[in-house]
C-alpha cells in the first residue's frame, strides 16, 4: 500500500530553529551535547532579553504615549458601549409605551399643539404691533417698497388669521385706513420725479412757483403736457432735446395697459436697498414706485391721475 502524499510543511525560521532544538533534545542520547543545546539556548535567550531590554528603554517615550492612547481608547469604547445600551433600553421603553393607547398622553400631546399654537400666535401679534412704526420709518426714508409690502402683507393677516383678536382692532383699522390712501403719496411723489426733478432747472421753478398763479399754473400744466409727455396722436411724441424717455415714463403713458403687463415690464430688477438712497436713480426709484402702486392695486387711479 502506498504511503499517502503529505504537503511539506513550511515554517518559519524561529519555529525551525524551535523545533530542530526539540527534536535535538528528544533523539540525542549524548548527555554533553543536550547540556551544550541548553546552554546555547540559554545564552541566546539572554541575548534576545538583552535586546529586548534596549528596545524598550529606547522607544519607553512612544511606548508610553501608546499605552496612554490605548487606555483613552479603551475608555473611550467602553463609554460608547455603555451609552449604546442605555439608548438601546430607552428605545424600548418608548416602544412599549407607544403600543399602549394612553387618554393622558393623548391629552398632553394635544395640550402641547394648543400651546404651539398660542406661542405662534402671540409672536405674530408682536410682530404686528411694531408695523406701524416700521411702515413709518421706511416711508419717511422714501423706501416706499418695503414700506408698501409690509403693508399689505400685514393689512392681510389681520384680515386673515388675526381678524378674531380684538386686541389689534385699532391697529386694524389704522392699517386699513393707511391702506386706503397711501397710493396718494405714491402718485404724488411719482408726478414729482416726472414733472419737476426731470424738467429744465428754469422749468422746475417755474412749476414750483406757480402754485399761486393761476396764470403760471396754466403754463406749468400746458409745459407738462406738450414737453414731458409725448403726443396722444402719434405713436411716439417729440421730446425736447434734455429729455429722454424712461421705461417708467413709457409705462405709465401706455394707452390700456393692464396690470399684469404693467407687472411684466417692471419685474427685472426691482431690488430696494435700504443702504442707498432712493432718489439716486430716479427711473429705478419710479419703477419701485410703480410696483409699490400695483402692489396696492391702484395702477388705474395712477393712470387717471396722467389723463
Amino acid at each position: 500500500m502506498a504511503t499517502p502524499y503529505r504537503p511539506r510543511r513550511y515554517y518559519d525560521s524561529s519555529s525551525a530553529v524551535l523545533l530542530s532544538v526539540i527534536r535535538t533534545l528528544s533523539t540525542s542520547g549524548n548527555i554533553k551535547q543536550r547540556e551544550n543545546e541548553k546552554e546555547r539556548l540559554q545564552y541566546e535567550f539572554r541575548d534576545c532579553d538583552d535586546k529586548l531590554n534596549g528596545l524598550v528603554e529606547e522607544q519607553q517615550v512612544h511606548l508610553k504615549d501608546t499605552i496612554r492612547i490605548f487606555t483613552g481608547i479603551a475608555s473611550r469604547v467602553e463609554a460608547s458601549r455603555n451609552r449604546v445600551r442605555h439608548l438601546k433600553e430607552s428605545l424600548q421603553a418608548c416602544k412599549t409605551l407607544l403600543r399602549c393607547k394612553r387618554d393622558d398622553l393623548k391629552k398632553y400631546w394635544m395640550e402641547g399643539m394648543e400651546y404651539n399654537e398660542v406661542l405662534s400666535l402671540l409672536d405674530r401679534i408682536d410682530q404686528v404691533k411694531n408695523v406701524p412704526e416700521q411702515i413709518e420709518k421706511h416711508k419717511k426714508q422714501k423706501y416706499y417698497l418695503h414700506a408698501t409690502e409690509l403693508l399689505v402683507s400685514t393689512v392681510s393677516l389681520l384680515e386673515g388669521s388675526l381678524s378674531g383678536v380684538e386686541a389689534l382692532r385699532h391697529v386694524r383699522l389704522d392699517l386699513q385706513a393707511k391702506k386706503k390712501v397711501f397710493h396718494e403719496t405714491l402718485i404724488e411723489e411719482l408726478h414729482r420725479h416726472l414733472y419737476i426733478r426731470s424738467c429744465k432747472p428754469k422749468q422746475r421753478e417755474r412749476l414750483i412757483s406757480g402754485s399761486n398763479d393761476s396764470k403760471t399754473q396754466r403754463t406749468a400744466t400746458r409745459l407738462k403736457v406738450t414737453e414731458t409727455v409725448p403726443s396722444i396722436q402719434t405713436p411716439v411724441g417729440n421730446f425736447q432735446k434734455t429729455h429722454t424717455r424712461s421705461a417708467s415714463r413709457s409705462l405709465m403713458l401706455e394707452q390700456g395697459s393692464t396690470e399684469t403687463d404693467i407687472n411684466s415690464k417692471i419685474g427685472d430688477e426691482l431690488v430696494e436697498d435700504l443702504n442707498v438712497d432712493p432718489e439716486k436713480d430716479s427711473d429705478h426709484f419710479m419703477t419701485l414706485l410703480i410696483e409699490s402702486l400695483a402692489l396696492l392695486g391702484k395702477i388705474p387711479e395712477a393712470i387717471e391721475s396722467y389723463c
